[in-house]
């Protein structure tokens, strides 16, 4: 994770994340992973479903 941060932090753009929407795991993690590392997350709509992740 801090090799992941450090990378992150590095790119003046912040990094993207997608997910499978609103209350899925993958939207909670990007909600709380810039307020505990400080970096810029950047959220792209993703037009697949949940079960295209399983």
């Amino acid at each position: 994770m801090k090799n992941l941060i450090a990378l992150a932090k590095s790119n003046v753009y912040g990094v993207n994340c997608a997910s499978a929407g609103i209350g899925s795991a993958a939207h909670f993690a990007r909600t709380l992973f810039p307020r505990i590392s400080g970096v810029e997350v950047t959220y792209v709509r993703c037009k697949c479903g949940v079960s295209d992740f399983k």
